[in-house]
């Protein structure tokens, strides 16, 4: 364009000095260089970048459990089809990659507090790695969990020793010694302990003592969890226990959490831990008890937008359904939640009087008592 508007400024000079100068520019010339130079910027306007396209074909998990550990590799290939496309996030962070064995076409960094695979240029690629992950809640109900990519086609295979085995469930497909699972954000397997004891003897060892404590399913069990602008989070957990014999709860520890304050029924109280490391709450036996257990947690400080993981503690409660209220700053909208919980109304749930921020529910039937990971993807929204 700026070449046509030269020659137009050309033309005309000469236009104007045609009287003292025989110089002159053939208009069909000029014709040819104008079709010309407007058809370059129909053709540039008109080219545009494809949709970036990159697919997840296969990941395979070769795992190892060791005791309350789990190792092995994480396999990986797919295809850039078209485009530059974006890092693909992988896992959460609870897992740790301690070596890379083999990539081709593509690379693993760090990225936000987890893993992101990067990809050079289109065609196939594939990516080897080395993994490690801690299995929640060991001693009791051990389980992994871990958030994954989501590919056309997930195996597992999983080594385990002979004191511990699978817990099969519909979602893990067997096919000889693999396990397959369909497209998912989070890849759950449960564990339990395998006693082997000789036919007409006791065993003289026991992997759990017995701890005098509540056994019933509850009705419900409600969690609070408020961001702070800083990154503090203040979290709650509410439960109303039935009348029993019992004068103690047992919790699991929460892990980095500074306790808030403890309330039963109504009443301040002080928080115990027993010899083997457990929170122990005082009751008042053979009355119903109403539990308020609040704690301090830090996460990344909130922007404009951005993703925000946490996990709902395990507690080895068991209810007939878990309740989760999240607050954010007035200036945030949730655009979304990543979890095993679905929306829900709010009516009729308890109020935790420290709970700020604008509040969103969820909830879920026939809580087991185990964590449950979440992520919440937020962003500010632009004034006009």
């Amino acid at each position: 364009m700026k070449l046509f508007l030269l020659i137009v400024g050309l033309v005309f000079s000469c236009w104007s000095l045609a009287t003292e100068s025989t110089v002159t520019v053939p208009w069909q010339e000029f014709d040819e260089i104008y079709k010309d130079q407007i058809t370059q910027d129909l053709i540039a306007e008109k080219v545009a970048e494809p949709d970036p396209i990159v697919t997840l074909e296969d990941i395979r998990y070769d795992f190892n459990v060791l005791g309350s550990q789990v190792t092995g590799s994480v396999s990986i290939s797919g295809s850039v089809l078209v485009g530059d496309p974006e890092p693909v996030h992988l896992f959460g962070q609870n897992i740790a990659v301690t070596d890379l064995l083999e990539a081709t076409n593509a690379t693993l960094l760090a990225n936000d507090g987890g893993y992101a695979l990067y990809t050079f240029d289109p065609g196939s690629f594939s990516i080897r790695f080395v993994v490690s992950i801690p299995v929640t809640d060991f001693q009791v109900k051990p389980r992994l969990i871990i958030n994954v990519p989501q590919a056309v086609r997930n195996e597992l295979k999983i080594q385990t020793s002979e004191s511990l085995r699978i817990i099969e469930s519909d979602s893990l497909h067997k096919v000889g010694q693999s396990y397959y699972f369909s497209p998912r954000r989070v890849l759950s397997v449960d564990f339990e302990h395998a006693n082997h004891l000789a036919e007409g003897t006791v065993s003289e060892h026991k992997l759990l003592s017995e701890v005098d404590t509540p056994d019933a399913v509850l009705q419900s069990v409600s969690f609070f969890t408020s961001f702070a602008e800083d990154g503090t989070v203040l979290s709650a957990m509410h439960l109303l226990l039935p009348a029993n014999d019992s004068n103690q709860l047992e919790l699991n520890p929460i892990e980095d959490a500074e306790v808030w304050s403890l309330r039963v029924n109504e009443k301040t109280r002080s928080l115990y831990l027993s010899a083997d490391g457990k929170w122990v709450i005082p009751l008042d036996p053979k009355v119903e008890s109403k539990v308020v257990l609040a704690y301090l947690t830090r996460n990344q400080k909130l922007g404009l937008e951005g993703r925000l993981d946490f996990t709902i503690p395990a507690t080895d409660l068991t209810a007939r359904k878990i309740n989760l209220i999240v607050g954010l700053p007035e200036r945030m909208h949730m655009l979304a939640m990543d979890s095993d919980l679905q929306p829900a109304s709010g009516k009729g749930l308890p109020v935790f009087k420290s709970f700020s921020g604008q509040p969103h529910y969820f909830s879920k039937p026939f809580y087991r008592g185990r964590a449950i990971p979440a992520s919440v993807i937020y962003q500010e929204p632009v004034n006009p």
